[in-house]
């Protein structure tokens, strides 16, 4: 790539792994290391406003935020970190949904919820807008009284 003069966005590079499901778990649990850029497979990957996940289902929910604006979880990243409390119940709703079994086993190793919050904002909820989606709806589910407070 570099010969064409083109580089990877580390933000914004997404990778996907399709095939049978069996197959996909063995490879996506693999990382893998393209022009000095280390990725690791998600679930869902947006391109042009579009989500597609592993199964090409299409259910994964496409949020689609004016320019400018930043996701719920993003806008409200300070106060979700010191006031979720329900942590572990929304660790393994994502379990395996956004958040591979590595990086569970390095959230739940943290201390405190402000801790494992912190480790879960600095990893998978980096993936894009899929992951924050998935987060923001198991916070409805499990925080609905901080999520109707911070709305």
């Amino acid at each position: 790539m570099a010969a064409n003069f083109l580089l990877l966005n580390s933000d914004q590079t997404e990778l996907i792994v399709l095939g049978p499901e069996k197959l996909r778990n063995m490879v996506s649990k693999q990382i893998l290391t393209l022009d000095g850029i280390t990725l690791a497979s998600s679930n869902a990957v947006r391109n042009l406003g579009v989500i597609s996940d592993q199964d090409m289902s299409f259910n994964a929910l496409a949020v689609i935020f004016p320019s400018g604006q930043n996701h719920f979880v993003d806008a409200h990243d300070v106060e979700l970190i010191h006031r979720v409390s329900n942590i572990e119940r929304i660790l393994e709703e994502l379990k395996e949904k956004i958040i591979q079994q590595e990086a569970y086993d390095e959230i739940r190793a943290q201390q405190t919820s402000q801790e494992k919050m912190r480790k879960l904002y600095s990893g998978p909820l980096k993936a894009g807008d899929a992951s924050k989606e998935a987060f923001y709806q198991s916070l409805k589910k499990h925080e609905k009284m901080l999520i109707d407070d911070l709305s």
